[in-house]
């Protein structure tokens, strides 16, 4: 298969994962977003009432608010919480709302396709690197991560990277996944 055919492809394939992942993007929040979008946003003014077009969410008023505001589960105030930041600067340009919040998770959900291709294309070659975005791209795990206000999918693409840097020592050299795996842990073991 040429290169050309291969981009081609690749490019096909996400845009089947952007098609798949963008229909969801604009549903209601689930309950585990709610924690997120409770340390970013507030209202304007004191309602009891479900949020409205009237008086949508606006962001808290500093990076400082966030950090209070970012609880894990048991009443534990997140220390770091890097996501929550992410969603507060994302807040400070775009409306608070499902797909804008989502937009981190959709980002990196199409980028752990990406990195998925030139991890298999580095082990097996070309034809294994398109089958293994095909497979990510249309994983329901997947999917789901990269349409949630969460770091799942942020998260996954840090494990694709980090694999794939493993890979990377000598250029040009193919490994077996069971070496790259291997050496990967062996690193992880030795901090």
């Amino acid at each position: 298969m040429s290169d050309r055919t291969r981009i081609i492809c690749l490019g096909l394939i996400l845009a089947l994962a952007l098609g798949v992942r963008a229909s969801r993007l604009n549903n209601g929040f689930q309950q585990d977003e709610f924690g997120p979008v409770y340390a970013i946003g507030q209202r304007d003014h004191s309602v009891n009432a479900t949020p409205a077009k009237a008086n949508p969410l606006v962001p808290v008023p500093s990076w400082e608010h966030v950090r209070t505001r970012s609880v894990l589960p048991y009443g534990i105030v997140n220390p770091v919480p890097l996501h929550n930041y992410l969603l507060h600067g994302i807040a400070q340009v775009l409306p608070i709302t499902e797909w804008s919040l989502r937009l981190p998770s959709l980002l990196a959900g199409l980028a752990t396709v990406w990195a998925m291709y030139r991890l298999a294309r580095a082990l097996a070659g070309g034809t294994a690197g398109l089958l293994a975005a095909l497979f990510t791209a249309i994983d329901p795990t997947q999917i789901a991560v990269s349409t949630m206000a969460r770091p799942y999918a942020l998260a996954s693409l840090a494990c694709v990277l980090s694999l794939r840097h493993s890979c990377d020592d000598r250029p040009g050299e193919r490994r077996s996944h069971v070496h790259c795996a291997a050496r990967h842990e062996h690193r992880r073991m030795a901090r």
